[in-house]
């Protein structure tokens, strides 16, 4: 691919080096000077023959270089974007918005730039009525770039209509990633995670049929999450059951050096571990997916990444030492300066995460009524944005400060909840594990006046918990009153 687009009079170095990710980042910003994002959409259309020929072979390139060289990656979407806005738009210059989109996404400073590049190439693929492109798009747009900005819960409907329009279009690596995308969000939303599961199981029988053998292990590995949520895991905590095999997995993704996978997995790991109280393990989650870290960049993968690695060290900090405690408290602080950036880009999707970690973080600084005071924030803020799983989460992180304080009748309250928000979300493991953690704050009077009884799996908390729990909020008001790879750190800078 590269002998022929250099001969088509477009220079790509075969191995790029940091001197030709700089020269590519600054000929791409230089031939945007003067330009507005939206504007480019009335660019002229491309005609030179040597230049939409190169822009196509450079397109057919952008997937396994995303997943083998970062640094030709760069250079690749950097070159696609710089021809498009010198030459004018083809239909494929919108690929080449996107995955810069995911580029810009990279840098808190830079998402609003990438959000709305991210735009742009959907209404060109509008403009240009290039259906076939459906799939890649929103592979990619929905994946990564929508959630810094959106709802994450908005993601379903669009990666559904990818993977049957690239089914339907020959697009099958696409579609795959999109019915990936769509098995692979519930976990970090709150959608019902039993219709999740059937649905899951549905579409790993489809993209088997289609032999894209890559995204069928990623979606056994998504489909085993959730089967652990629901019970149906010999231990929560591995992905290893009736879909998957991690002993498996692991040395598979090795041996094709696939980064991006490896670090799905460990993401999942870690959000299981930490979400059923297994924090050492979560720690060596932690270590594991540092060192693919640099696969997820641009991906709101990132920030359950921050979010999780924040609370597994606050989790963790009273069996520390004290030089420990102290870089713990520092890597916390540093990961909220981030996360509060996405906050103001996304507050639906991470203002509560935001508020939960500072909870967490004014706990082990002693300062209790300011903790307890955030708890509440953290738990009233995933409910109204509608993440049962977080309101759940937030419930139970919140009980656990309060038995630390000797305070069982209002942890109890905070358990109730995270109970029923547990059971709606459809994690039924999650609530044998709670009564079984804490078996003498569930009476029989509890569970016989479960309000998700009549409410089915993944909906919306909002009504069924403000009409249950009036005696909850009376005791939680009472207690408040009473208490790095060089490269990627390159790519980061320029972007």
């Amino acid at each position: 691919t590269v002998e022929i687009v250099n001969k088509l009079g477009v220079p790509i170095p075969k191995r790029p080096k940091t001197r030709h990710i700089l020269a590519e980042t600054f000929r791409t910003k230089w031939a945007l000077r003067g330009k507005t994002i939206e504007s480019l959409i009335d660019l002229p259309r491309m005609t030179d023959p040597h230049k939409l020929a190169a822009l196509q072979l450079m397109s057919l390139a952008i997937t396994p270089a995303y997943f083998t060289s970062p640094a030709f990656f760069a250079v690749l979407i950097n070159n696609m974007v710089a021809l498009s806005v010198i030459y004018g738009n083809a239909p494929v210059s919108s690929v080449a918005y996107v995955f810069y989109a995911m580029l810009l996404c990279i840098k808190p400073d830079t998402i609003d730039a990438g959000y709305r590049f991210g735009r742009l190439a959907l209404q060109l693929k509008e403009k240009f009525q290039a259906r076939a492109l459906t799939a890649i798009l929103h592979g990619v747009f929905y994946n990564v770039v929508h959630s810094f900005k959106r709802h994450i819960n908005e993601v379903f409907e669009p990666f559904r209509e990818g993977y049957l329009v690239g089914v339907e279009t020959g697009s099958l690596e696409f579609a795959c990633i999109c019915a990936s995308g769509y098995c692979g969000h519930p976990m970090f939303t709150s959608k019902d995670l039993v219709s999740s599961g059937r649905e899951a199981a549905k579409y790993c029988e489809r993209v088997n049929n289609l032999r894209q053998i890559k995204y069928i292990n990623m979606l056994k590995m998504h489909l085993q999450i959730m089967l652990n949520l629901q019970g149906e895991g010999a231990d929560p905590c591995r992905l290893a059951g009736d879909a998957c095999n991690e002993d498996e997995l692991v040395p598979l993704f090795h041996t094709h050096n696939d980064h991006h996978s490896l670090a799905a997995l460990y993401i999942n790991k870690l959000f299981l571990s930490y979400t059923f109280g297994n924090y050492h393990q979560a720690l060596e989650d932690l270590q594991a997916f540092k060192k693919h870290y640099f696969a997820m960049l641009g991906h709101y993968h990132v920030v359950i990444y921050n979010f999780y690695h924040s609370l597994t060290l606050l989790a963790l900090y009273q069996e520390t030492q004290a030089h420990e405690k102290r870089r713990s408290v520092k890597t916390v602080i540093s990961n909220q300066k981030i996360l509060k950036k996405w906050a103001r880009h996304a507050p639906m999707n991470n203002l509560h995460k935001y508020y939960l970690v500072e909870a967490e973080l004014a706990r082990v600084k002693g300062k209790d009524a300011q903790a307890a005071d955030l708890y509440d924030k953290a738990i009233a803020l995933a409910n109204k944005n509608d993440f049962v799983n977080e309101e759940a989460l937030s419930n139970e992180v919140a009980a656990r400060f309060y038995l630390l304080n000797g305070k069982g009748k209002i942890a109890g309250t905070y358990l109730q909840d995270a109970r029923y928000c547990y059971d709606r979300w459809g994690a039924h493991a999650k609530v044998k594990d709670i009564e079984e953690r804490y078996p003498r704050l569930f009476t029989e009077t509890h569970r016989d006046k479960n309000p998700s009884d009549s409410t089915s799996p993944g909906t919306t908390s909002g009504d069924t918990t403000s009409k249950a729990l009036d005696l909850s909020t009376v005791m939680k008001v009472s207690g408040a009153i009473s208490g790095e790879i060089v490269l990627e750190k390159l790519l980061v800078k320029l972007m």
